[in-house]
Protein backbone atom coordinates (compact mmCIF):
# COMPACT_ATOMS: atom_id res chain seq x y z
CA UNK A 1 0.00 0.00 0.00
CA UNK A 2 2.96 2.34 0.88
CA UNK A 3 4.54 1.71 -2.50
CA UNK A 4 1.43 1.91 -4.28
CA UNK A 5 0.79 5.19 -2.80
CA UNK A 6 4.10 6.44 -3.38
CA UNK A 7 4.01 5.80 -7.27
CA UNK A 8 0.17 7.82 -7.24
CA UNK A 9 1.43 10.48 -5.37
CA UNK A 10 4.57 10.48 -7.77
CA UNK A 11 2.32 10.09 -11.13
CA UNK A 12 0.65 13.10 -12.96
CA UNK A 13 -3.20 13.48 -12.59
CA UNK A 14 -4.82 13.75 -15.97
CA UNK A 15 -8.61 14.05 -16.56
CA UNK A 16 -10.19 13.62 -19.89
CA UNK A 17 -11.43 16.78 -21.51
CA UNK A 18 -13.32 17.69 -24.91
CA UNK A 19 -10.85 16.11 -27.66
CA UNK A 20 -8.34 15.78 -25.44
CA UNK A 21 -6.27 15.95 -22.13
CA UNK A 22 -4.04 17.79 -19.86
CA UNK A 23 -2.23 17.15 -17.17
CA UNK A 24 -2.17 18.99 -13.56
CA UNK A 25 1.18 19.75 -12.98
CA UNK A 26 0.70 21.31 -9.69
CA UNK A 27 2.24 18.72 -7.02
CA UNK A 28 -0.46 17.97 -4.19
CA UNK A 29 -1.54 20.44 -1.23
CA UNK A 30 0.11 20.53 1.99
CA UNK A 31 -2.35 20.93 5.23
CA UNK A 32 -4.45 23.99 5.42
CA UNK A 33 -2.53 26.67 7.50
CA UNK A 34 -5.04 26.69 9.73
CA UNK A 35 -4.27 22.63 10.70
CA UNK A 36 -1.00 23.46 10.66
CA UNK A 37 -0.83 26.44 13.42
CA UNK A 38 -3.57 24.36 15.31
CA UNK A 39 -0.93 20.78 15.33
CA UNK A 40 2.05 23.78 16.52
CA UNK A 41 -0.15 25.04 19.07
CA UNK A 42 -0.67 21.29 20.64
CA UNK A 43 2.89 21.04 20.51
CA UNK A 44 3.76 23.74 22.64
CA UNK A 45 0.98 23.15 24.72
CA UNK A 46 2.42 19.42 25.32
CA UNK A 47 5.55 20.75 25.76
CA UNK A 48 4.64 23.32 28.57
CA UNK A 49 2.60 20.31 30.07
CA UNK A 50 6.02 18.93 29.94
CA UNK A 51 8.03 21.72 31.87
CA UNK A 52 5.24 22.25 34.26
CA UNK A 53 5.80 18.45 35.27
CA UNK A 54 9.50 19.14 35.57
CA UNK A 55 9.12 21.67 37.98
CA UNK A 56 6.82 20.07 40.11
CA UNK A 57 9.00 17.10 40.85
CA UNK A 58 11.79 19.26 42.90
CA UNK A 59 9.10 22.01 44.40
CA UNK A 60 6.37 18.94 46.04
CA UNK A 61 10.17 16.97 46.47
CA UNK A 62 11.51 17.90 50.31
CA UNK A 63 8.15 20.11 51.53
CA UNK A 64 8.36 18.12 55.18
CA UNK A 65 12.15 17.77 55.13
CA UNK A 66 12.52 20.48 57.38
CA UNK A 67 10.88 22.73 59.86
CA UNK A 68 8.66 25.81 59.07
CA UNK A 69 11.20 29.17 59.52
CA UNK A 70 9.68 31.87 61.47
CA UNK A 71 8.27 33.88 58.83
CA UNK A 72 6.01 30.64 57.81
CA UNK A 73 5.17 30.02 61.70
CA UNK A 74 3.81 33.42 61.37
CA UNK A 75 1.67 33.11 57.83
CA UNK A 76 0.11 29.81 59.88
CA UNK A 77 -0.37 31.87 63.17
CA UNK A 78 -1.57 34.92 61.55
CA UNK A 79 -4.53 32.69 58.92
CA UNK A 80 -5.72 30.55 62.03
CA UNK A 81 -7.05 33.76 64.09
CA UNK A 82 -9.72 34.94 65.23
CA UNK A 83 -11.69 36.91 62.43
CA UNK A 84 -11.16 40.15 65.09
CA UNK A 85 -7.78 39.21 65.95
CA UNK A 86 -7.11 38.19 62.50
CA UNK A 87 -8.37 42.40 60.93
CA UNK A 88 -6.63 44.12 63.95
CA UNK A 89 -3.41 41.94 63.23
CA UNK A 90 -3.71 43.29 59.61
CA UNK A 91 -4.65 47.09 60.01
CA UNK A 92 -2.21 47.47 62.54
CA UNK A 93 1.21 45.73 61.81
CA UNK A 94 1.03 43.11 58.96
CA UNK A 95 -0.95 44.99 56.28
CA UNK A 96 1.92 43.25 53.96
CA UNK A 97 0.51 40.24 52.04
CA UNK A 98 -2.53 40.43 53.26
CA UNK A 99 -4.17 38.88 50.18
CA UNK A 100 -2.23 35.78 50.72
CA UNK A 101 -3.18 35.67 54.60
CA UNK A 102 -6.79 35.75 53.40
CA UNK A 103 -6.09 32.87 50.77
CA UNK A 104 -4.35 30.99 53.64
CA UNK A 105 -7.12 31.13 55.92
CA UNK A 106 -9.45 29.84 53.47
CA UNK A 107 -6.73 27.09 52.35
CA UNK A 108 -6.23 26.09 56.10
CA UNK A 109 -9.90 26.05 56.44
CA UNK A 110 -10.46 23.88 53.25
CA UNK A 111 -8.39 21.16 54.27
CA UNK A 112 -9.45 20.77 57.94
CA UNK A 113 -12.62 19.99 56.38
CA UNK A 114 -11.77 17.71 54.00
CA UNK A 115 -8.63 16.38 55.55
CA UNK A 116 -8.16 17.25 58.79
CA UNK A 117 -5.64 15.00 60.02
CA UNK A 118 -2.98 16.45 57.40
CA UNK A 119 -4.52 19.73 57.14
CA UNK A 120 -1.91 21.50 59.76
CA UNK A 121 1.18 19.07 58.55
CA UNK A 122 4.46 21.31 56.99
CA UNK A 123 3.18 20.00 53.47
CA UNK A 124 -0.20 20.92 53.78
CA UNK A 125 0.38 24.19 54.44
CA UNK A 126 3.27 24.78 51.79
CA UNK A 127 1.19 23.19 49.31
CA UNK A 128 -0.82 26.30 48.67
CA UNK A 129 2.76 28.14 47.67
CA UNK A 130 3.71 25.29 45.35
CA UNK A 131 0.11 25.88 43.08
CA UNK A 132 0.81 29.26 42.71
CA UNK A 133 4.77 28.63 41.97
CA UNK A 134 3.50 25.94 39.10
CA UNK A 135 0.59 28.84 38.07
CA UNK A 136 3.35 31.19 36.99
CA UNK A 137 4.84 28.75 34.36
CA UNK A 138 1.84 29.20 31.81
CA UNK A 139 1.75 32.90 32.27
CA UNK A 140 5.09 33.23 31.86
CA UNK A 141 4.88 30.87 28.63
CA UNK A 142 2.24 33.34 27.16
CA UNK A 143 3.81 36.51 28.38
CA UNK A 144 7.27 35.20 25.65
CA UNK A 145 5.11 34.03 23.44
CA UNK A 146 3.52 37.68 22.85
CA UNK A 147 6.85 39.32 23.73
CA UNK A 148 8.92 37.12 20.78
CA UNK A 149 7.50 33.82 19.88
CA UNK A 150 6.39 30.65 21.61
CA UNK A 151 9.82 29.15 21.64
CA UNK A 152 11.13 32.00 24.07
CA UNK A 153 8.42 31.31 25.86
CA UNK A 154 8.78 27.60 26.62
CA UNK A 155 12.58 28.43 26.85
CA UNK A 156 12.03 30.64 29.68
CA UNK A 157 10.20 28.15 31.61
CA UNK A 158 12.64 25.54 31.15
CA UNK A 159 15.74 27.96 32.70
CA UNK A 160 13.08 29.21 35.50
CA UNK A 161 11.86 24.89 36.34
CA UNK A 162 14.85 24.38 38.31
CA UNK A 163 15.69 27.80 39.30
CA UNK A 164 16.61 27.93 43.07
CA UNK A 165 14.86 31.13 44.14
CA UNK A 166 11.91 30.38 42.41
CA UNK A 167 11.72 27.33 43.45
CA UNK A 168 12.50 28.23 47.57
CA UNK A 169 9.92 31.14 47.51
CA UNK A 170 7.37 28.09 45.98
CA UNK A 171 7.92 26.24 48.95
CA UNK A 172 7.99 28.92 51.29
CA UNK A 173 4.18 29.59 53.12
CA UNK A 174 4.56 32.93 52.27
CA UNK A 175 3.09 35.34 49.48
CA UNK A 176 6.37 35.53 47.29
CA UNK A 177 4.55 32.99 44.78
CA UNK A 178 1.42 34.90 44.77
CA UNK A 179 3.62 38.19 44.08
CA UNK A 180 5.43 36.84 41.46
CA UNK A 181 2.47 35.04 39.42
CA UNK A 182 0.36 38.32 40.38
CA UNK A 183 3.30 40.63 38.64
CA UNK A 184 3.36 38.28 35.81
CA UNK A 185 -0.13 38.28 35.11
CA UNK A 186 -0.77 41.88 35.60
CA UNK A 187 2.05 42.82 32.58
CA UNK A 188 0.70 40.76 30.40
CA UNK A 189 -2.60 41.67 30.96
CA UNK A 190 -1.45 45.09 30.55
CA UNK A 191 0.02 44.50 27.19
CA UNK A 192 -3.15 42.90 26.28
CA UNK A 193 -5.54 46.06 27.12
CA UNK A 194 -2.90 47.97 25.31
CA UNK A 195 -3.16 46.62 22.06
CA UNK A 196 -6.46 45.43 21.98
CA UNK A 197 -9.45 46.49 19.96
CA UNK A 198 -11.66 49.49 20.77
CA UNK A 199 -14.67 47.20 22.14
CA UNK A 200 -12.17 45.10 24.05
CA UNK A 201 -10.34 47.57 25.61
CA UNK A 202 -12.68 48.56 28.71
CA UNK A 203 -12.51 45.12 29.73
CA UNK A 204 -9.12 44.84 29.72
CA UNK A 205 -8.38 47.83 31.29
CA UNK A 206 -10.61 46.75 34.22
CA UNK A 207 -9.20 42.78 34.16
CA UNK A 208 -5.55 44.76 34.58
CA UNK A 209 -7.31 46.63 37.50
CA UNK A 210 -7.95 43.90 39.38
CA UNK A 211 -4.76 42.31 38.85
CA UNK A 212 -2.65 44.99 39.53
CA UNK A 213 -4.18 46.21 43.09
CA UNK A 214 -4.32 42.39 43.75
CA UNK A 215 0.00 42.34 42.95
CA UNK A 216 0.32 45.41 45.81
CA UNK A 217 -2.19 43.26 48.42
CA UNK A 218 0.22 40.39 48.14
CA UNK A 219 3.11 42.65 48.06
CA UNK A 220 3.87 46.01 48.59
CA UNK A 221 6.77 46.04 46.22
CA UNK A 222 4.69 45.17 43.51
CA UNK A 223 3.96 48.76 43.22
CA UNK A 224 7.64 49.29 41.47
CA UNK A 225 6.80 46.95 39.26
CA UNK A 226 3.15 48.82 38.13
CA UNK A 227 4.96 51.89 38.01
CA UNK A 228 7.40 50.73 35.85
CA UNK A 229 4.79 49.31 33.17
CA UNK A 230 2.91 53.15 33.01
CA UNK A 231 6.47 54.48 32.74
CA UNK A 232 7.08 52.08 29.89
CA UNK A 233 3.69 53.12 28.46
CA UNK A 234 4.04 56.87 28.68
CA UNK A 235 7.81 57.00 27.55
CA UNK A 236 7.30 54.73 24.20
CA UNK A 237 8.02 56.58 20.99
CA UNK A 238 6.49 55.86 17.65
CA UNK A 239 2.86 54.08 19.57
CA UNK A 240 -0.16 55.54 20.19
CA UNK A 241 -0.85 57.62 23.15
CA UNK A 242 -1.96 56.31 26.45
CA UNK A 243 -6.21 56.34 26.24
CA UNK A 244 -8.70 56.63 28.60
CA UNK A 245 -8.98 53.61 29.56
CA UNK A 246 -5.29 53.41 30.93
CA UNK A 247 -6.17 57.15 32.82
CA UNK A 248 -8.72 55.16 34.25
CA UNK A 249 -7.34 52.17 35.23
CA UNK A 250 -4.08 54.20 36.76
CA UNK A 251 -6.59 55.81 39.47
CA UNK A 252 -8.71 53.41 40.21
CA UNK A 253 -5.52 51.14 40.97
CA UNK A 254 -4.42 53.98 43.16
CA UNK A 255 -7.89 54.38 44.69
CA UNK A 256 -7.82 50.81 45.76
CA UNK A 257 -4.63 50.16 47.39
CA UNK A 258 -4.88 53.89 48.84
CA UNK A 259 -5.09 52.06 52.42
CA UNK A 260 -1.88 50.51 51.89
CA UNK A 261 -0.76 54.02 50.94
CA UNK A 262 -1.86 54.92 54.41
CA UNK A 263 0.00 51.96 56.20
CA UNK A 264 2.75 52.08 54.62
CA UNK A 265 3.20 56.30 55.55
CA UNK A 266 1.43 55.74 59.41
CA UNK A 267 1.84 52.74 60.49
CA UNK A 268 5.37 52.03 59.63
CA UNK A 269 6.98 50.21 63.22
CA UNK A 270 10.20 49.16 61.77
CA UNK A 271 8.72 45.72 60.05
CA UNK A 272 11.78 46.18 57.64
CA UNK A 273 14.27 47.57 60.79
CA UNK A 274 16.26 43.93 60.55
CA UNK A 275 17.15 44.98 56.82
CA UNK A 276 20.88 45.36 56.74
CA UNK A 277 22.22 48.91 55.02
CA UNK A 278 22.56 48.83 51.46
CA UNK A 279 25.88 48.53 49.29
CA UNK A 280 26.88 47.24 45.68
CA UNK A 281 27.36 43.72 46.32
CA UNK A 282 23.67 43.31 46.74
CA UNK A 283 22.71 43.84 43.43
CA UNK A 284 25.69 41.48 42.38
CA UNK A 285 24.25 39.03 44.57
CA UNK A 286 20.74 39.17 43.58
CA UNK A 287 22.38 38.36 40.00
CA UNK A 288 23.80 35.57 41.22
CA UNK A 289 20.71 34.46 43.28
CA UNK A 290 18.65 34.82 40.15
CA UNK A 291 21.13 32.45 38.25
CA UNK A 292 20.62 29.94 40.77
CA UNK A 293 24.36 30.63 42.64
CA UNK A 294 23.78 31.72 46.40
CA UNK A 295 25.04 30.89 49.64
CA UNK A 296 23.88 27.44 50.22
CA UNK A 297 25.40 26.02 46.63
CA UNK A 298 28.56 24.81 46.35
CA UNK A 299 31.71 26.87 45.07
CA UNK A 300 31.82 25.16 42.22
CA UNK A 301 28.85 26.24 40.55
CA UNK A 302 30.48 30.23 40.87
CA UNK A 303 30.24 30.83 36.89
CA UNK A 304 26.65 29.71 36.97
CA UNK A 305 25.77 33.78 37.13
CA UNK A 306 28.56 34.81 34.83
CA UNK A 307 26.93 32.43 32.06
CA UNK A 308 23.07 33.39 32.66
CA UNK A 309 24.72 36.71 33.14
CA UNK A 310 26.04 36.29 29.03
CA UNK A 311 23.00 35.05 27.72
CA UNK A 312 20.99 37.65 28.77
CA UNK A 313 23.06 40.58 27.74
CA UNK A 314 23.40 38.52 24.45
CA UNK A 315 19.56 38.34 24.40
CA UNK A 316 19.34 41.88 25.24
CA UNK A 317 21.88 42.96 22.30
CA UNK A 318 19.62 40.58 19.55
CA UNK A 319 16.53 42.01 20.84
CA UNK A 320 17.30 45.40 20.39
CA UNK A 321 19.44 45.01 17.25
CA UNK A 322 16.25 43.44 15.42
CA UNK A 323 13.13 45.13 14.75
CA UNK A 324 10.98 42.52 13.30
CA UNK A 325 9.74 39.88 15.20
CA UNK A 326 11.27 37.27 16.40
CA UNK A 327 11.38 33.91 13.59
CA UNK A 328 10.65 30.73 14.58
CA UNK A 329 7.18 31.47 16.12
CA UNK A 330 5.64 28.23 17.05
CA UNK A 331 2.30 29.81 17.89
CA UNK A 332 1.75 32.48 16.13
CA UNK A 333 -0.35 35.80 18.24
CA UNK A 334 -3.64 36.59 18.23
CA UNK A 335 -5.05 38.67 15.29
CA UNK A 336 -5.00 41.94 17.13
CA UNK A 337 -1.33 41.64 18.52
CA UNK A 338 1.77 41.31 17.18
CA UNK A 339 3.10 42.83 14.00
CA UNK A 340 -1.01 43.25 12.58
CA UNK A 341 -1.10 45.50 15.58
CA UNK A 342 1.08 47.95 14.47
CA UNK A 343 4.55 46.92 14.32
CA UNK A 344 5.17 45.14 17.49
CA UNK A 345 8.58 44.01 17.43
CA UNK A 346 11.46 42.35 19.30
CA UNK A 347 12.97 45.44 20.06
CA UNK A 348 10.16 46.93 21.77
CA UNK A 349 9.70 43.54 23.77
CA UNK A 350 13.30 43.86 24.74
CA UNK A 351 13.10 47.53 25.68
CA UNK A 352 10.26 46.35 28.09
CA UNK A 353 12.13 43.75 29.55
CA UNK A 354 15.02 45.99 29.97
CA UNK A 355 13.37 48.65 32.34
CA UNK A 356 11.21 45.56 33.89
CA UNK A 357 14.56 44.19 35.08
CA UNK A 358 16.98 47.65 36.35
CA UNK A 359 14.07 49.94 36.67
CA UNK A 360 12.99 48.19 39.67
CA UNK A 361 16.80 47.55 40.95
CA UNK A 362 17.78 51.17 40.60
CA UNK A 363 14.58 52.20 42.83
CA UNK A 364 14.63 49.74 45.60
CA UNK A 365 18.86 50.46 45.89
CA UNK A 366 18.27 54.62 45.59
CA UNK A 367 15.26 54.11 47.93
CA UNK A 368 17.13 52.17 50.66
CA UNK A 369 19.89 55.22 50.93
CA UNK A 370 17.13 57.91 50.90
CA UNK A 371 14.66 56.03 52.97
CA UNK A 372 15.30 53.28 55.00
CA UNK A 373 17.68 49.94 54.01
CA UNK A 374 14.97 47.29 52.03
CA UNK A 375 17.43 45.49 49.45
CA UNK A 376 16.24 42.43 49.64
CA UNK A 377 15.93 39.70 47.21
CA UNK A 378 12.61 38.47 47.81
CA UNK A 379 11.22 41.73 47.46
CA UNK A 380 12.87 41.93 43.99
CA UNK A 381 11.75 38.69 42.81
CA UNK A 382 9.93 39.34 39.45
CA UNK A 383 12.79 40.49 38.41
CA UNK A 384 13.38 37.18 37.53
CA UNK A 385 10.37 37.02 34.75
CA UNK A 386 12.93 39.46 32.40
CA UNK A 387 16.23 37.64 33.58
CA UNK A 388 14.97 34.44 31.97
CA UNK A 389 12.85 36.06 28.74
CA UNK A 390 16.32 38.13 28.03
CA UNK A 391 18.17 34.38 28.96
CA UNK A 392 15.85 32.49 26.34
CA UNK A 393 16.22 35.09 23.65
CA UNK A 394 20.41 35.34 24.17
CA UNK A 395 19.73 31.31 23.38
CA UNK A 396 18.33 31.32 20.12
CA UNK A 397 20.72 33.45 19.03
CA UNK A 398 23.09 31.15 19.46
CA UNK A 399 25.02 29.99 16.35
CA UNK A 400 25.79 27.26 14.81
CA UNK A 401 22.49 25.57 15.86
CA UNK A 402 24.01 22.62 18.00
CA UNK A 403 25.30 25.99 20.50
CA UNK A 404 21.75 25.95 21.61
CA UNK A 405 21.01 22.36 23.17
CA UNK A 406 24.64 22.30 24.98
CA UNK A 407 24.74 25.77 26.12
CA UNK A 408 20.68 24.65 27.93
CA UNK A 409 22.21 21.54 29.13
CA UNK A 410 25.00 23.30 30.64
CA UNK A 411 22.82 25.87 32.49
CA UNK A 412 20.15 23.40 33.57
CA UNK A 413 23.05 20.93 34.72
CA UNK A 414 24.37 23.49 36.81
CA UNK A 415 20.90 24.83 38.17
CA UNK A 416 20.21 20.95 38.99
CA UNK A 417 23.12 20.55 41.14
CA UNK A 418 22.48 23.77 43.01
CA UNK A 419 19.09 22.51 43.51
CA UNK A 420 20.87 19.36 44.99
CA UNK A 421 23.25 21.61 47.77
CA UNK A 422 19.73 23.90 48.28
CA UNK A 423 17.63 20.23 49.65
CA UNK A 424 20.93 20.16 52.42
CA UNK A 425 20.71 23.58 53.94
CA UNK A 426 20.07 23.32 57.76
CA UNK A 427 17.66 25.35 59.52
CA UNK A 428 17.10 25.26 63.40
CA UNK A 429 15.33 22.13 64.41
CA UNK A 430 12.16 23.21 66.49
CA UNK A 431 10.27 20.02 65.29
CA UNK A 432 12.68 17.64 67.07
CA UNK A 433 12.80 20.03 69.87
CA UNK A 434 8.72 19.94 69.98
CA UNK A 435 8.30 16.61 69.50
CA UNK A 436 11.12 15.85 72.83
CA UNK A 437 9.09 18.57 74.97
CA UNK A 438 5.66 16.35 73.80
CA UNK A 439 7.41 13.60 75.05
CA UNK A 440 8.75 15.02 78.50
CA UNK A 441 6.23 17.05 79.31
CA UNK A 442 3.81 16.68 82.66
CA UNK A 443 0.82 18.85 83.71
CA UNK A 444 1.80 21.81 85.48
CA UNK A 445 5.03 22.31 83.37
CA UNK A 446 5.84 25.60 82.05
CA UNK A 447 7.79 26.67 79.02
CA UNK A 448 9.53 29.56 78.51
CA UNK A 449 11.22 29.84 75.12
CA UNK A 450 13.63 32.94 75.31
CA UNK A 451 13.39 34.33 71.73
CA UNK A 452 10.31 35.73 70.80
CA UNK A 453 11.00 33.37 67.31
CA UNK A 454 11.27 30.16 69.57
CA UNK A 455 8.00 30.81 70.86
CA UNK A 456 6.63 31.09 67.25
CA UNK A 457 8.03 27.53 66.49
CA UNK A 458 6.79 26.13 69.62
CA UNK A 459 3.08 27.68 68.92
CA UNK A 460 2.61 25.52 65.52
CA UNK A 461 4.29 22.52 66.51
CA UNK A 462 1.50 22.30 69.24
CA UNK A 463 -0.73 23.03 67.33
CA UNK A 464 -0.06 20.81 64.26
CA UNK A 465 0.08 18.03 66.90
CA UNK A 466 -3.20 19.22 68.51
CA UNK A 467 -1.01 19.57 71.99
CA UNK A 468 -2.72 23.07 72.96
CA UNK A 469 -2.16 22.22 76.45
CA UNK A 470 1.26 22.84 75.74
CA UNK A 471 1.20 25.81 74.21
CA UNK A 472 -0.83 27.65 76.74
CA UNK A 473 1.92 26.55 79.43
CA UNK A 474 4.14 29.15 77.64
CA UNK A 475 4.94 31.69 79.83
CA UNK A 476 6.25 34.34 77.20
CA UNK A 477 5.08 35.42 75.04
CA UNK A 478 1.81 33.56 75.97
CA UNK A 479 -0.14 32.17 73.02
CA UNK A 480 -2.76 33.63 74.58
CA UNK A 481 -2.60 36.65 73.20
CA UNK A 482 -0.87 35.96 69.73
CA UNK A 483 0.20 39.55 68.60
CA UNK A 484 3.46 39.05 70.95
CA UNK A 485 4.39 36.28 69.06
CA UNK A 486 4.51 38.55 66.04
CA UNK A 487 7.59 40.33 67.13
CA UNK A 488 10.96 39.87 65.64
CA UNK A 489 12.86 41.65 68.37
CA UNK A 490 14.27 39.57 71.39
CA UNK A 491 12.52 40.33 74.48
CA UNK A 492 12.40 43.59 76.07
CA UNK A 493 12.94 45.68 79.23
CA UNK A 494 10.17 45.51 80.54
CA UNK A 495 8.76 42.42 78.99
CA UNK A 496 12.04 40.76 80.96
CA UNK A 497 10.62 42.12 84.68
CA UNK A 498 7.18 40.67 83.81
CA UNK A 499 8.60 37.03 82.69
CA UNK A 500 11.04 37.03 86.17
CA UNK A 501 7.92 38.37 87.90
CA UNK A 502 5.81 34.96 86.56
CA UNK A 503 8.86 32.75 87.50
CA UNK A 504 9.02 34.03 91.23
CA UNK A 505 4.82 33.29 91.49
CA UNK A 506 5.71 29.56 90.26
CA UNK A 507 5.00 27.28 93.72
CA UNK A 508 7.88 25.66 94.59
CA UNK A 509 8.49 22.39 93.42
CA UNK A 510 7.21 23.32 89.55
CA UNK A 511 9.24 22.24 86.54
CA UNK A 512 10.63 24.47 83.86
CA UNK A 513 11.62 23.92 80.69
CA UNK A 514 13.85 26.46 78.91
CA UNK A 515 14.29 26.80 75.35
CA UNK A 516 16.77 29.10 73.17
CA UNK A 517 18.51 29.02 70.25
CA UNK A 518 22.68 29.18 71.20
CA UNK A 519 25.06 29.82 68.13
CA UNK A 520 27.37 32.75 67.55
CA UNK A 521 24.80 35.71 67.79
CA UNK A 522 23.72 34.46 70.77
CA UNK A 523 24.58 36.73 73.99
CA UNK A 524 27.61 36.08 76.10
CA UNK A 525 25.03 35.11 79.31
CA UNK A 526 23.58 32.47 76.93
CA UNK A 527 27.05 30.87 76.02
CA UNK A 528 27.47 30.05 79.40
CA UNK A 529 24.58 27.77 79.64
CA UNK A 530 23.72 25.71 81.32
CA UNK A 531 24.62 27.30 84.81
CA UNK A 532 23.84 25.61 87.82
CA UNK A 533 21.16 27.51 88.46
CA UNK A 534 18.61 29.39 85.78
CA UNK A 535 20.06 32.17 83.62
CA UNK A 536 17.20 34.35 82.54
CA UNK A 537 18.77 37.12 80.10
CA UNK A 538 21.55 37.56 82.02
CA UNK A 539 19.77 37.56 85.39
CA UNK A 540 20.50 34.76 87.89
CA UNK A 541 17.61 33.08 89.13
CA UNK A 542 19.29 30.78 91.92
CA UNK A 543 15.40 29.55 93.00
CA UNK A 544 15.61 27.39 90.01
CA UNK A 545 18.23 24.41 89.58
CA UNK A 546 19.87 22.36 86.54
CA UNK A 547 18.35 19.36 85.96
CA UNK A 548 19.15 18.70 82.21
CA UNK A 549 19.68 19.47 78.58
CA UNK A 550 19.53 17.98 75.53
CA UNK A 551 20.56 19.58 72.27
CA UNK A 552 19.06 19.76 68.75
CA UNK A 553 21.65 21.25 66.51
CA UNK A 554 21.59 24.57 67.59
CA UNK A 555 18.51 24.92 69.86
CA UNK A 556 19.59 23.93 73.00
CA UNK A 557 16.09 22.42 75.81
CA UNK A 558 16.76 22.36 79.27
CA UNK A 559 14.75 21.62 82.36
CA UNK A 560 14.61 23.30 85.88
CA UNK A 561 13.00 23.09 88.91
CA UNK A 562 12.20 25.71 91.53
CA UNK A 563 13.23 24.54 95.03
CA UNK A 564 11.96 27.42 97.05
CA UNK A 565 10.01 30.14 96.93
CA UNK A 566 11.71 33.21 95.38
CA UNK A 567 11.83 36.91 97.19
CA UNK A 568 9.96 39.80 95.77
CA UNK A 569 12.11 40.99 92.75
CA UNK A 570 14.79 43.65 93.23
CA UNK A 571 14.91 45.85 89.82
CA UNK A 572 17.73 47.59 91.41
CA UNK A 573 19.45 44.26 91.64
CA UNK A 574 18.50 42.97 88.60
CA UNK A 575 19.44 46.10 86.81
CA UNK A 576 22.87 46.19 87.65
CA UNK A 577 23.25 42.12 87.01
CA UNK A 578 22.08 43.11 83.64
CA UNK A 579 25.03 45.65 83.33
CA UNK A 580 27.06 43.15 81.60
CA UNK A 581 24.53 41.92 78.78
CA UNK A 582 26.11 41.83 75.18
Amino acid sequence: MELLGESAAAEPRTQAGNGGSHRFLEAAPGPPPVVRKRGEAHRAVLALAGIIALAAAPRLFGLSRQNLIYDECASVLIARMHWRDFFAVLSHREANMSLYYLLLRGWMAALAAWFPAWARTEPAVRLLSVGLGLAEFPVLFALGRRLYNARAGLMAALLLAPNILALRYSQDARSYSLYLLLVTAAALQFLRAGEAPPERQARGWAFYTVLAAAAVYAQFFAGIFLLMQWLWRLLERGRRPAGKGFWLSLGAILLLVSPLLAFVLLRNRGQIAWVPAPNFGQITGLLQAMAGEGAHTVALLWPLAWVWLALAVLGLWAGLRRRNAAPAAIAAPPPETGAAAGGWNARRATLLLALWLWLPIALVYAGSYLWEPMFINRYLLPCLVPWALLAACGLQSLRPRLALPVALALLLGMQAAADVSYYHHLVPPWRQASRYLQAHYRPGDRILAYQPGGAMFLDYYFYRDHREELARSLLYPASANPARLLRKRGIGERAMRRAVAQLRRLPTGSRLWFAMVLDDKSPAWAQRLPQPFLYFDNQPLPDYIFMGERRFYAVHVMLYRKIRAGPPLDLRRAQGLRGGRS
